[in-house]
C-alpha cells in the first residue's frame, strides 16, 4: 500500500503543463472524481482537504445503489485529500486543482483501493 500511495503522490509531478480537454471527456476546469465504493450502501461520501490534524470538507456526494458517485468542483490547494464515508472509512490520496480521477474502494476492506489519475493539468 505504501508504494501505491507514493506513486499516487508523485504522479502529478510528472504531468505539468497540459492544456485543454486532452481527451478526458470533460470540459470542467476543476477537479472531477468518478468513484465506486462497494458495500457502502446509499450513504454519503465526503471529500476532505487534510492539513496537519484538521480535515475540511470540500464536497459531499450520495453513493448510489451500484456504489457509484461523482464529485466535481474547484479546489483552492493541491495536497492530500481524503474520501470519507458516513461509516468513517477513509482513503487518502494526492490531488491538485484540475485533476480528473477515478476511485475504487471497498467499505469492508478499506486498505484495498485504487486512485487513477486521468488528467493532471497545472497552469
Amino acid at each position: 500500500m505504501i508504494r501505491t500511495i507514493t506513486f499516487v503522490i508523485l504522479l502529478p509531478v510528472l504531468f505539468t503543463g497540459c492544456s485543454g480537454n486532452q481527451g478526458g471527456g470533460s470540459s470542467h476546469d476543476g477537479y472531477v472524481i468518478n468513484g465506486t465504493i462497494n458495500n457502502a450502501g446509499q450513504n454519503q461520501v465526503k471529500l476532505q482537504y487534510v492539513k496537519l490534524n484538521n480535515a475540511t470538507t470540500i464536497d459531499t456526494a450520495t453513493i448510489k445503489k451500484d456504489g457509484s458517485f461523482r464529485m466535481k468542483g474547484y479546489l483552492d490547494n493541491q495536497g492530500i485529500y481524503m474520501l470519507r464515508t458516513s461509516k468513517r472509512k477513509r482513503w487518502l490520496f494526492y490531488m491538485n486543482e484540475k485533476d480528473k480521477i477515478t476511485f475504487k474502494g471497498n467499505e469492508q476492506n478499506p486498505a484495498d483501493y485504487q486512485v487513477r489519475l486521468l488528467i493532471s493539468c497545472r497552469q
